[in-house]
């Protein structure tokens, strides 16, 4: 278990002061080996000791400039000795007046039953409120150092889950738990909340963390939500339009992967171009899915090929390819995603020029059908 520093506000002063202590002692063993030497006639032995001296002050020296970091968003309670103390001081009272309280009833038994009957719920009350009073006593005298030992390993951290603060601190985690409820309600966390149960338990140092966790959480539920909504949709379109939207799909995920394995940063950049017009092209068959036979040809041929040829550029990397050839296949891969990704480009106006004559024709024949039956005022 990591040792922890006593001083919980990091007085700069004291450990500067603790630094040049550890100096001056180097120093004074160093000359007492110096005198100890020249009387014997040791030198070799004076070289050593005075190496071994300058050493020890250069470990101690190291050791107070690494000291740990304490969290700013921990604050340790003052007087957590002295308050515990008084309240175990405070059940022992009441423990000892219930010895009396029992004393005193067992007398009034055999003189009066009231009498004794609340002489003993007397003695159950504070026997109750003492060992109260000792167990909390206990806890809180022990509060202090506990609450330095969580500050210490939290270090500049916002969010950390209370399994893993139970590890770096040494502390079980049902008292780990138990001690951060009470370092949260006397404040001695301001801003600090605990979310989960069991295992999942995570502590958050501030509120800014906190709400970005709320954040994540909604986003997630949204994101999921909207998935679910999406899959049930696809699942309505016809087979021909499903077949499009799971290539498009696929194809996303396969440069994805190999875009990770790719180090040209060119490359990546035309794989995600490309990427995000097939996006659209999912999109556009989603919203308009009697246009999916026209994307026959990307389903059975473009999209396949161009993963493979991705892939092929992705292994060349992997092995650190160079020479002619290499450099060749990389250019011609270069040269396919641009001429795909132009070539998609053009698909795209298509579809949305197609989608255009098919708004413009209904419009026209609908004109003509009102003309037709007379209520557009004009023959």
């Amino acid at each position: 278990m990591a040792t922890y520093p006593n001083n919980s506000n990091g007085n700069s002063q004291g450990v500067i002061s603790q630094v040049v202590s550890t100096g001056a002692d180097a120093v004074v063993r160093a000359t007492k080996a110096a005198n100890r030497a020249v009387s014997s006639l040791d030198f070799d032995g004076l070289g050593a000791t005075l190496a071994n001296a300058a050493q020890h002050a250069i470990d101690q020296v190291r050791g107070y400039s690494q000291a740990p970091v304490r969290s700013p968003y921990v604050i340790t309670p003052k007087r957590t000795g002295l308050v515990g103390g008084l309240q175990v001081a405070g059940g022992v009272v009441l423990l000892a007046t219930a010895v009396s309280s029992l004393v005193f009833s067992l007398i009034f038994t055999q003189i009066n039953g009231v009498l004794a009957a609340m002489g003993f719920l007397s003695t159950a009350a504070f026997v109750a409120g003492g060992v109260a009073l000792v167990s909390r006593g206990t806890d809180t005298f022990g509060l202090g150092a506990y609450i330095d030992r969580i500050a210490y390993a939290l270090a500049d951290r916002l969010v950390v889950p209370v399994r893993e603060l139970s590890v770096a601190t040494g502390i079980p985690m049902l008292r780990l738990r138990k001690i951060l409820k009470r370092a949260l309600s006397c404040g001695s966390i301001p801003q600090g909340r605990l979310e989960g149960d069991g295992v999942n338990e995570t502590l958050y140092l501030t509120s800014a963390s906190y709400n970005a966790h709320l954040q994540s959480q909604a986003n997630i539920q949204k994101a999921q939500a909207y998935e679910q909504a999406r899959r049930q949709a696809d699942s309505q379109m016809p087979d021909d339009a499903q077949r499009v939207v799971s290539a498009c799909q696929r194809f996303a995920m396969s440069m994805m992967k190999a875009s990770e394995r790719i180090t040209h940063e060119d490359t990546r950049r035309r794989m995600a171009d490309l990427t995000d017009r097939i996006a659209r092209m999912s999109e556009a068959v989603r919203s308009h899915p009697d246009v999916a036979p026209k994307l026959d040809r990307y389903v059975e041929y473009y999209l396949p090929t161009t993963e493979k040829l991705v892939n092929a550029y992705a292994e060349l990397d992997a092995v650190q390819a160079t020479g002619a050839n290499a450099d060749a296949t990389r250019q011609e891969v270069d040269e396919m995603l641009d001429l795909l990704t132009s070539a998609t480009d053009k698909q795209l106006d298509d579809l949305r020029l197609d989608q255009v004559w098919d708004v413009s024709g209904d419009a026209y024949v609908m004109r003509t059908m009102l003309s037709q039956d007379g209520l557009t005022g004009q023959r």
